[in-house]
Parts: C-alpha cells; structure tokens; sequence
C-alpha cells in the first residue's frame, strides 16, 4: 500500500519536488508551490510567495510559484533565513515539505546573501604642505594631514564561504587586490571577511563569474550616504507626489541604511513605474542618469521629473538625436545614444557623450529594462559609471534566452506586482479581453489554400490571414461602437501594408517605425485632447515607449506570431486607469482568422495573460458584424470584386519585395 500523506485542509498551499537526472549525471531539481487562490489564508500565502518564490501563473483559483536560486537569494537578502523559510512554507502547507524540498531550499538560501558587492568609501589619510603654526606660545614647523575620500568596490563576505571564495583561481587572478584581505566582527560576533576589488577588474565579469562558477549571487550595494565624491543633487519630490502603497514598498526593497540596491523593478503600463524612478533619484540624491528606448520617451521622463518634484531647469538636461543639452545632475537619455560606435552618432556628440562617461553617477535607472541585455545596449554598463542601478519594466519576457542575463548585469527582482490584484485595488482599468474568430471564405480562403500547398511561404499566408476581409468588416463594427460611446481605439498591425490600409480606410493617422519623433508627439497629443480623432493604428514601433495614456480600446489586427512579450505590451497601452464617464474599464480585441496558423500562434500569445489571471471570451465574427448591418451600415470590400482588387494590391506587393512580378489572377 503505499504510504499517505496526511492533509491539511485549514491550510492553503502545496508543495512538490521535481528531480530529473541529466545527461551529464547531474540532478536537476524543480520545487513547485500551489497557491489556492479562494482559501480563507490565501493572503498570507500571496505574501510569503512574492517574498520567497517566481510567479509562474496565477488563474483565478490557483497560483502557481517555483522556488529558484534567485527567488531564494530574494528572500535571504530581504531577511529570512533558509531555516525560516522552510518554517513558514511548513506553517501554510497542507502536505508537510518532503525532506528533498527542505533540502533545496536549506542548500540554495544558505549561499545566498552570503557575498555582497559593496560600493563604499575608502579613507585615506595623506600629507599636506609644511608651515608654520602657534604651538605652546612658539612658532614651530608643522605638517598638515588630509582626508582623502575614495569610492571603493569591496567583495564583503560571510566567514563560512571565506575559503570557497579566497581560493577560486578567478578570484586569485582576476577579482583580489593584493594584501587587501580583512576580517572584522560586526553585530552579535559575526565575522566578516572582506577583500577590495582590483581597479581592472570588469565588475559584470565578476558578478556573473560568482554566479555561475560558485552559485554565489553578489548583491551589489552602494553606500550613498557616505559618498563624498558623487555630486549631491537638491531634489525633493512635491506634496502632490502621493505615493500608492505598492510603489512605498517597491521604495522599500530599493533603500534602505543609508544604502541602496541594484535591482529590477516589475510594474505593469499605467501602475506608475515613472514616478517609482523619480521618487528613487528623489530620495537618493545623487547624479542621476535615466536611459529610454526613444526621444518621445526621454521627453515623457523629463515632463514626469518637472511634474512630481522641485528640479531646477538647470539640473534636468535632455540628450537624443535632436536635442543635445550640456550634462546637469540629472540627464535623460536613449540605449542607442550610449550604446552606438562613436563613428555613428550625430555631429557634435562625442564630447558631450565622453562628458557623461567621465562623471559619476550615483543612479541609472533604465527604462523597459528587457532590450538591456541586447549587445548594443550591453555596452552602456560598461561605458557609464553609475553606481545603483535600477530596471524598470512591465514584463520580463524576451523572445531569446538573455532574461536570465539580468541577474548579473543588474542584480535581483526586487519587487513585482500582481497585475490582477492592481486591477481590482481600482490602480489599473478593468481590461475585457474577447477573442474574436473571422473565418476566411471566398476568394481569400482559396487564395491561402493555393499559397499553403504549393509552398509560397509564410510571409504569402501571413498575408491572406491578416488582410482577411472578415477581419475589416469585425474591425468597421467595432470602430462604429465604440467611436459612438466616446472611447479612444488603437489599431495594431505588425505587417506597415496593413497600417496602411487601415489608416486609410477610415482616415486616421498611423505611428509606424519611419515617423518622426515630432510627428509621433504631434499625433499623440492630437489624439489626447481632440474627441474628434478617436483612433490611431500603430505598427510594432510604437508597442513599448509610447504612452497613449486616454486610449481604453485595442484591436489587434495581427501579431509578432506567439510573442507574449508583444501581448504583453500591447495590453498594457490601456491599463492606465481611467476616470471618465464611461467607468475604468477597457477593451482588448484580438481578431483571429479562423482555419490559419493564427489560433495556435495567438494561443501562445495569450498564455502571459491567463497566467496573469485575465480571462479570454471567444465570441464569432458574424455576430459582432451582425450588430453592424443591422443598423443598415454598409461594409467595405464586400463584393467578389472588391475582394479580387484587395488580393491582387496584396500579391503585387509582396512580389514587389521579392523582386518578382505580379501574377494576374482569374476571376471566378
């Protein structure tokens, strides 16, 4: 028989281990956590997760978290022991922690914490000039000492890893300055061992080195309050700057002591990460560097900096492409002005780029932080001395495998949010995502049958199943609906034929990748204060950077295939939450061509979100384009010869890319 687990059902959380031997011999372990979401304890579930464990997903009933080693060097660095975690994922549990869980979880959190990159001040007593002074009635020669302040890099360590990290060859060769070796006692007779990081030494390198070679995490913290090098910035937020409680904590997990901690922070669009930053270079004080993807962002940063705190206008500069300003305290910029090769920048901005790399920076905090690990905008953290750095982002989805880069390039996650819980807290609109399936019929449907068979390619079917004439006729109804209650549409498109097409069919402007950052200001604003324009359609180009704070409907036309980051993205343009008449609700349309490779890319598209906790309802063309005729509104490309015209502007274009010619095709 085999043995039982007693359960408790007073109790709202399970756990499991997952072992799986590799080929190499090793043993890779999963440690699994299940929330249900409907128990009376469900909060203090929620609380002890989001401290301990890596959100995997989150339905409405239950929650599911894996514990990993960054999940757990979290935990250490915010406090717990490995011990006590074992301890309070016992107290919740209803099936007691197996033996194999609780040595998981003892093994992982006693490494972490345990190494610690300190940035702090190094004292330095040097000799001044001789001259003459007044001592005991009488004149005599005396040599005068000062104080000499240096910011330092120190590998500060636990006594219990001193030999682990001592006798590393890296650390011998690469990481030690010579005869800087030191122990004091601290606290209650804790012994800490502590080594000063040699000046060449490539801190990015050693962070990752530590992680990988030793599985010993460095939490890096900069001593800001005894840096007397970095310049002070006079920068206070304003009494209307009022903080929602989940940004006070996210400020909490960042400062602290006098000291701050590199990190990454997750906020979704509309939940205030901008002001976060503000109020962190606000409470910090120090030089202060802000990166973005592009101008119209850097110049939505700088507006948020004059709107929540009492900056100078001569502190605050601005530096992009089109505008260059001399370098104050606090500088706004773009990943491609500091990541480009010198020989591409614009006329003139070597010596202001060379004047940002020479200063010091206390802060740089880097805006949609997933593009960081690209290689172009790796270059920056090696370029710019900032001494805290802090990832702002709505999601850490990529769509390679360098996520994970960011454990050592920045540091730890140190807070992220439920999106769902935010939601219902009224901080985020209440999104209504309804899936929407347009069959393809007629004379496009044989078109995709033709293209699929004979192997014409993606990019000819791809075509067909976005520009299926389903699709415009759901969109024409949708327009007219929510045109009619006052709400603010955004139309996405990957495909710039599409954007188009569509910008043209029903007259409204488009913000694709070859539109100007003026035009794109021009438009936004337009679309912000005129009721009149009540849509825009957008490519790719605008998903991430671009905040249209009053739209509150999406239609998707077509995706990046199964992107969730791009799902992701494109949801969170109408999460701002919204105060007008028509309540804080908003709504997310994915048009789907039925019978194509688009339902099982959207299925992969939409997974972030269910996991997030939001619901798809999946409703039929014909009944939403039903409502529309009813009224005795006319639809567009409703005839066969409409939609022969429509087919033929699609192959002409995409042969035109291929550099071949177009095929007439026979009328049915």
């Amino acid at each position: 028989m085999p043995k039982t687990v007693q359960q408790d059902a007073d109790k709202p959380l399970w756990t499991s281990i997952n072992r799986t031997e590799k080929d190499d011999g090793s043993v890779d372990e999963v440690v699994t956590l299940v929330v249900e979401a409907f128990h009376p304890r469900f909060k203090a579930a929620q609380d002890l997760m989001e401290m301990i464990a890596e959100p995997a997903s989150r339905t409405q009933r239950l929650h599911i978290f894996k514990l990993t080693d960054d999940s757990l060097y979290t935990a250490v660095t915010l406090g717990r022991t490995g011990a006590e975690v074992v301890k309070e994922v016992a107290a919740l549990s209803k099936n007691p922690p197996s033996p194999d869980v609780e040595a998981y979880i003892l093994s992982r959190a006693n490494k972490a914490g345990k190494v610690r990159l300190v940035l702090d001040t190094k004292r330095e007593l040097t000799e001044g000039d001789e001259g003459k002074r007044l001592v005991g009635g009488r004149y005599a020669v005396v040599r005068t000492w000062r104080t000499k302040y240096t910011l330092t890099s120190f590998v500060e360590m636990d006594a219990d890893v001193e030999k682990l990290v001592l006798n590393d060859p890296l650390v011998k060769t690469k990481y030690l300055l010579p005869d800087t070796i030191e122990t004091r006692i601290i606290g209650d007779d804790q012994q800490v061992v502590k080594f000063e990081v040699s000046p060449a030494a490539s801190l990015i390198d050693m962070k990752r080195d530590f992680k990988e070679r030793m599985r010993l995490p460095l939490d890096s913290v900069y001593s800001f309050s005894t840096d007397y090098n970095t310049p002070d910035v006079k920068l206070r937020l304003k009494s209307t700057a009022r903080l929602r409680p989940y940004q006070s904590l996210t400020l909490s997990k960042t400062l602290g002591n006098g000291r701050a901690r590199s990190g990454l922070i997750v906020l979704p669009c509309g939940a205030g990460k901008t002001l976060v930053g503000v109020a962190t270079a606000a409470l910090l004080g120090k030089a202060t560097i802000v990166v973005c993807l592009n101008s119209l962002t850097v110049m939505q940063w700088w507006q948020q900096f004059r709107l929540w705190t009492d900056v100078h206008h001569k502190t605050l500069s601005v530096f992009t492409a089109e505008k260059k300003e001399a370098p104050g305290d606090i500088v706004i910029t773009t990943y491609s002005m500091l990541g480009f090769p010198d020989d591409r920048r614009a006329e003139g901005s070597p010596e202001l780029i060379e004047a940002l790399r020479s200063k010091e920076w206390g802060l740089m905090l880097m805006d949609e932080v997933h593009v960081a690990p690209a290689d172009t905008f790796r270059m920056i953290l090696n370029r710019v001395r900032a001494h805290c750095i802090i990832g702002l982002t709505a999601t850490l989805l990529r769509e390679d495998d360098k996520i994970s880069n960011l454990q050592y390039l920045i540091g730890p996650k140190l807070y992220e949010a439920n999106w769902k819980e935010l939601c219902d807290a009224g901080y985020l609109a209440d999104v209504k995502c309804i899936e929407v399936l347009c069959p393809v019929r007629g004379v496009f449907f044989d078109a995709y049958l033709r293209e699929s068979l004979i192997g014409g390619g993606r990019r000819a079917t791809d075509m067909l199943q976005i520009m299926n004439p389903t699709k415009i006729h759901v969109t024409e109804a949708l327009i007219h609906y929510h045109r009619h209650r006052g709400d603010k549409i955004l139309l996405f498109s990957d495909a710039i034929k599409v954007v188009d097409f569509y910008a043209k069919l029903f007259h409204i402007p488009q913000i694709v990748g070859l539109v100007g950052e003026k035009e794109r200001y021009s438009i936004i604003n337009h679309f912000k204060n005129d009721s009149t324009l009540y849509a825009v359609v957008l490519s790719a180009a605008a998903e991430t950077g671009t905040d249209i704070p009053d739209a509150n409907v999406i239609i998707q036309i077509s995706g990046n295939f199964g992107s969730q980051r791009q799902e992701t993205q494109r949801l969170g343009r109408i999460l701002r939450p919204k105060h007008g008449g028509q309540g804080n609700c908003g709504w997310y349309y994915s048009l789907v061509s039925k019978d194509t490779r688009e339902p099982g890319d959207h299925a992969r598209r939409r997974r972030f979100l269910l996991e997030q906790g939001y619901s798809f309802k999946v409703v039929d063309a014909d009944e939403v384009i039903g409502h529309y005729t009813a009224q005795g509104l006319p639809l567009s490309v409703s005839t066969e010869e409409e939609e022969l015209s429509l087919l033929d502007s699609i192959s002409t274009t995409r042969h035109t890319e291929d550099g071949g010619p177009p095929k007439k095709r026979a009328r049915r």
